[in-house]
């Protein structure tokens, strides 16, 4: 029976490690679409903030922690990883993150809350699974070789199956996978002999997460940005979105310019960038990732 529990814990460990850099990795794409480079580098941070956050409450909690079943902790570690996971990817979409809010940390309330509200909702999965990890080499500490090697090979994973994930499921929707994932696991440890109705309720969650669950588009980005956050400048009367797609480097967006007042405005206004030897000016669309280093495509 204790071989089966250690088996148990080392795909906990395992499918943790992974979880959790395949969600520093989709937070870097959100924040690098919402805002300036610069606030990418905080997600790493943060995210060990939360760990350190999560060990030290078990280990301050830890005799009142050992008073119940251990499948029920694990179970509500991960119940609470794959929830947080999905609130902090949905909150960062429409909240607020503007580098002014860092220029201006020490001398404006606002910008205080709002870095105090988003570092918040950042941390609250990392949390869980600082608590979580510390809590299953606590109880195993001989095992901790094993353990650390399947923490490892699952941070592996992870990063290798980020690439394939972004680009079919974009971000929203590969998340939803992974916490429904987590979701079957805790489900497994607090209905044990229950396994494949969690299991069926768990395929029958995803399926309808994907047909009925659209992804994200109407991000809220920094506006000082600038004017290649096509949908922040312009009116919807005066362009037409082609095709919106996620990547490993970010999010593909193709504006068609429909508007001739509009696309005789960029003309003037960036000569470099719209620079065409070409009378009367053709009609073009403008390709831009992460609202930056765009580029326009002429109708020709």
């Amino acid at each position: 029976m204790k071989k089966k529990l250690l088996n148990a814990d080392y795909i906990v460990v395992f499918f943790v490690s992974l979880f959790v850099i395949i969600q520093e990795l989709f937070l870097t794409r959100i924040l690098n679409l919402k805002a300036w480079n610069h606030l990418v580098y905080t997600v790493i941070p943060f995210a060990i903030l939360g760990y350190g956050i999560g060990a030290n409450a078990y280990l301050i909690l830890k005799e009142r922690i050992h008073q119940f079943q251990k499948r029920n902790v694990i179970g509500m570690n991960l119940l609470c990883i794959s929830f947080f996971s999905l609130f902090t990817a949905a909150s960062l979409v429409y909240l607020p993150l503007r580098i002014e809010y860092v220029l201006n940390i020490f001398t404006n309330v606002k910008a205080i809350s709002m870095l105090l509200l988003a570092y918040a909702i950042f941390m609250l999965p990392f949390m869980s699974i600082g608590f979580l990890v510390v809590y299953l080499f606590s109880n195993d500490p001989e095992g901790s070789p094993r353990l650390y090697f399947f923490d490892l090979l699952g941070a592996g994973v992870g990063a290798a199956l980020f690439f394939p994930f972004i680009n079919h499921f974009a971000v929203f929707h590969s998340l939803i996978f992974f916490a429904l994932a987590g979701l079957l696991l805790s489900l497994c440890y607090f209905f044990p002999g229950h396994r494949l109705k969690a299991a069926a309720v768990v395929v029958i969650l995803l399926f309808l997460s994907l047909r009925f669950i659209p992804e994200p588009r109407n991000y809220t980005i920094d506006k000082s940005k600038g004017w290649e956050w096509i949908p922040g400048y312009f009116s919807k009367d005066q362009y037409a979105q082609v095709t919106s797609r996620w990547h490993s480097l970010g999010r593909t967006d193709i504006y068609r310019i429909t508007d001739e007042e509009s696309r005789d405005y960029l003309y003037q206004n960036s000569p470099g960038t719209f620079l065409i030897n070409v009378l009367p000016r053709p009609e073009f669309a403008y390709i831009s990732t992460n609202y930056l280093s765009g580029t326009p495509v002429y109708n020709l």
